[in-house]
């Protein structure tokens, strides 16, 4: 029996969506990391702002998975060091291969994120502690490529007064910290996170989560308030009832008016 070629049916900024793609946003099943490389790569174009960085999901992978030079020639290529709010996605599948959209063999997505004003990382998992060793193993990875020695900031000089005004408050009680003994070292959190109540939409609360905290960033940047999180963002924006009910339907809606368009946006 011959295999039907998979249509491709857009190409945004060098991501090429399939017609495999369409019909995962069509259907409720597991999101795939190439409609998650498209979600971030349609939030970067839309934002255009050099001091934030969203990682696509096989570099993430790349990273966690790779030994110290590696790390350190990816790190220096995505110029870590230069930005302030870095988007990574996590998954505890044990590889790198194709992941399956059956939802008895899918892994869970989280996003981990490093805020620079705080020199911490925040993880946000949408089924509870399941990605925390998958998370807190790219976070022991990137931790040392991230921030400015050769000029330190505000954060950075004097980070136990700032953490804890900035880590102190907006904590759900389910929230950890993990301690570290130099204060200069990157912090890394646990923090609130709606959870799913199916097993497939975990890459969509993934993409939601980040989409809020890049908005929350870009109200604040300015401001005092930017010596905090956006737990109260994350809390009223990200909204189980939207994310499992309607933002699978709006995505899809987008790419088909690409489609509609023959969409090659270079």
């Amino acid at each position: 029996m011959q295999v039907m070629e998979d249509e491709k049916i857009i190409n945004f900024k060098g991501i090429i969506l399939y017609m495999s793609d369409r019909e995962i946003l069509k259907n409720p099943c597991y999101i795939n990391d190439q409609i998650i490389e498209f979600y971030f790569r349609f939030l970067t174009f839309t934002y255009e702002e050099q001091d934030i960085l969203f990682v696509s999901p096989a570099v993430s992978f790349l990273l966690a998975n790779s030994d110290f030079v590696g790390v350190k020639n990816t790190a220096e290529s995505l110029k870590l060091v230069d930005k302030k709010l870095i988007f990574f996605t996590i998954n505890n599948t044990v590889n790198n291969e194709e992941i399956s959209t059956d939802t008895e063999e899918c892994t869970q997505w989280s996003l981990l994120v490093y805020y620079k004003t705080l020199h911490v990382f925040v993880h946000h998992d949408s089924v509870k502690g399941l990605n925390h060793s998958d998370a807190k193993k790219l976070y022991d990875t990137v931790k040392e490529f991230v921030g400015d020695d050769d000029k330190p900031s505000m954060t950075l000089k004097q980070p136990k007064k700032i953490r804890k005004n900035g880590l102190g408050n907006n904590f759900d009680k389910g929230s950890t910290t993990t301690k570290v003994d130099d204060d200069e070292e990157a912090v890394y959190i646990e923090f609130f996170t709606p959870q799913q109540t199916n097993v497939y939409d975990c890459g969509l609360y993934v993409m939601k989560i980040a989409a809020v905290i890049c908005e929350w960033y870009l109200s604040r940047k300015a401001s005092d308030d930017k010596y905090c999180l956006w737990y109260k963002v994350v809390r009223n924006q990200v909204l189980q009832c939207y994310v499992e009910n309607q933002m699978r339907s709006d995505i899809l809606e987008f790419v088909d008016l690409l489609n509609d368009n023959d969409c090659v946006i270079s």
